[in-house]
């Protein structure tokens, strides 16, 4: 009796599908762009329609600086979202995206469209797969940015176990396809153009690409950090994330290995040390000041100066070839001339000139070395 009670339910259920199929064809999918109008995405955020136009903003912009086919990114686009309006996916909210690549299919659309619908959503889950190819990667990463960046527009940030629009999940995924291929666009590319096409105001759009950035932050922190990287090493590469997510974990790796040789110890107290520095006479962050040669005096600051020249073209080809286990090492072979320099140079002394030319001189080295990675901020040898 049960078996037969399921089979009537099943039936049922099927038959009504294949309604819903047949009578969803009867409209070609692009006519049904026009139906999105009529459905609410969000109050503060428009439609369905408008939702679809900020995507479609978004991959062609974006298209363009990966070399994909403008007019792939537009039909595309005015395709992604046409089946949420269907019959089938208003039954069955979980076809969306399956059912829009098997209705483009019906219709002889090209298959890479087709499947592109389909892998937006992707991954939907942890471990799940990941979108196809690098149209399906651009659309995916358009409705993940856009999501995020709505959202963060109005104010609307997950609090505590709440997260009613999945935010965190998407910038999982968001991350997930960025470090799967290497893409030609900076990740801060990807979140300044997401909040411009919201936010016109440049000073109010500016405090939203920093919440944004905390926010994507704190999910690739999380991220590694349950794949038992070290929270210090996450937080020293963090600013690279930013410009070259796929080559993150990499950096990342490297930067865990020389960080549990004790012969790089004092390298990382250096580096604080200088950065304390730096910070106290109040130019950390600016290497824009030109140094005096005339002014290196003591034999210690003249050799570090002519090591830091040399060492400098040697380490922007390791940085521009993404040699990141050389460019660790070169930053390690800096510590003895450093040590030498602060065992035989007085930074603060009375002459102004001289204090300021030596405190350029740190400051160009800080910044040699810490082009990748803030060194200042690795632990000695343990996980903090």
């Amino acid at each position: 009796k049960i078996k037969i009670g399921n089979e009537k339910v099943l039936r049922a259920r099927l038959n009504d599908a294949h309604f819903f199929f047949l009578k969803d064809q009867e409209k070609p999918l692009i006519e049904r762009k026009h139906d999105l109008s009529a459905v609410t995405y969000h109050n503060l955020l428009g439609t369905l329609s408008d939702r679809t136009e900020r995507i479609k903003s978004l991959l062609i912009d974006w298209g363009k600086k990966i070399n994909l086919d403008t007019s792939d990114c537009i039909t595309l686009a005015d395709l992604s979202k046409n089946d949420l309006v269907t019959l089938m996916v208003n039954e069955f909210p979980e076809l969306q995206g399956t059912m829009g690549k098997y209705y483009c299919l019906s219709e002889g659309l090209e298959s890479h469209i087709a499947e592109a619908i389909e892998d937006q959503y992707k991954p939907r889950y942890s471990g799940d797969s990941l979108p196809k190819n690098r149209l399906a990667k651009s659309l995916a990463l358009a409705d993940k940015f856009e999501l995020i960046a709505g959202l963060i527009s109005i104010d609307l940030m997950p609090t505590g176990d709440k997260d009613p629009y999945a935010m965190r999940r998407n910038a999982l995924g968001i991350l997930s396809i960025l470090m799967s291929e290497k893409f030609e666009i900076t990740l801060d590319y990807l979140i300044e153009s997401s909040l411009r096409i919201f936010v016109s105001n440049s000073t109010k759009r500016e405090v939203s690409v920093k919440k944004m950035q905390g926010f994507i932050s704190d999910r690739i922190f999380f991220f590694f950090k349950e794949q038992g990287y070290r929270a210090d090493c996450i937080m020293a590469c963090m600013n690279f994330a930013f410009v070259d997510p796929y080559s993150f974990p990499f950096l990342l790796k490297e930067l865990e290995k020389v960080a549990m040789n004790i012969d790089s110890n004092e390298l990382f107290s250096i580096n604080k040390r200088i950065k304390n520095i730096l910070e106290k006479a109040g130019i950390y962050g600016n290497n824009s000041e030109p140094i005096d040669q005339n002014l290196l005096v003591e034999k210690a600051e003249k050799d570090l100066f002519l090591f830091s020249s040399h060492l400098y073209e040697q380490i922007k080809f390791q940085i521009a070839h993404n040699q990141f286990d050389k460019y660790l090492k070169s930053c390690i072979d800096f510590k003895k001339p450093i040590e030498d320099f602060f065992e035989n140079v007085l930074v603060n002394v009375d002459d102004t000139d001289l204090r300021n030319n030596r405190i350029f001189l740190l400051s160009y080295i800080y910044s040699i070395m810490n082009q990748l990675v803030d060194l200042s901020l690795v632990s000695k040898g343990h996980n903090e």
